[in-house]
């Protein structure tokens, strides 16, 4: 100091606190991309219950419900919101055929047991099968504060199997003759 003048000193300012950036998100989201997201396998019963009579139809009855999986994509915290699209039903006898929905029982779609519905299958050949039934979903990724994404294709639960018996039946009792009538029931198609 000299005569008396003081020199003043101003603290640095405070520097500004960074903006986060904003994650990069890619516009596709792929089915690679949520591999770890794994959805719930559906739940399957038959009609009759674990056991077919060749050669007539035997219904299955598939459910899934939407659910969510949460956990991290790209850094970021997400869920995964899984709703049914359909289903595939591979019948263990080299037919597959898929659905678009998991199906219904007999009774619930107004139809007499044995008759042919949207998820049924008559075995050729007596035996044991394995019926693996696959729920496919559609899959929205939610990114939180940064919105949602689709993702691009249909993703497949892991199958859920059911062992089914195949026996060959023999009846007396008939609903018509089936020499008029081949196609009713009791009689041997």
């Amino acid at each position: 100091m000299v005569g008396g003048d003081c020199a003043t000193f101003a603290p640095d300012p405070e520097p500004a606190p960074d903006e986060p950036e904003e994650p990069q998100i890619p516009a596709v989201i792929t089915l690679a991309d949520i591999a770890s997201f794994v959805p719930t396998s559906p739940s399957v019963s038959t009609e009759p219950d674990g056991i077919a009579a060749k050669n007539m139809p035997m219904n299955s009855i598939a459910g899934s419900e939407a659910h969510t999986v949460a956990g991290d994509l790209f850094g970021l915290p997400v869920a995964v919101t899984f709703t049914p699209a359909g289903f595939r039903q591979d019948w263990g006898d080299g037919t597959v055929t898929e659905s678009g929905t998991g199906g219904a029982s007999w009774s619930a779609l107004g139809q007499a047991e044995y008759t042919p519905t949207a998820t049924s299958h008559a075995y050729a050949q007596k035996g044991t099968y394995a019926l693996t039934i696959t729920a496919q979903y559609t899959a929205v990724v939610d990114f939180g504060p940064y919105g949602t994404r689709p993702v691009d294709g249909i993703v497949s639960a892991p199958g859920a199997s059911r062992e089914i018996r195949v026996v060959e039946v023999h009846t007396a009792l008939v609903q018509s003759d089936c020499t008029e009538n081949p196609a009713a029931a009791g009689c041997p198609a």
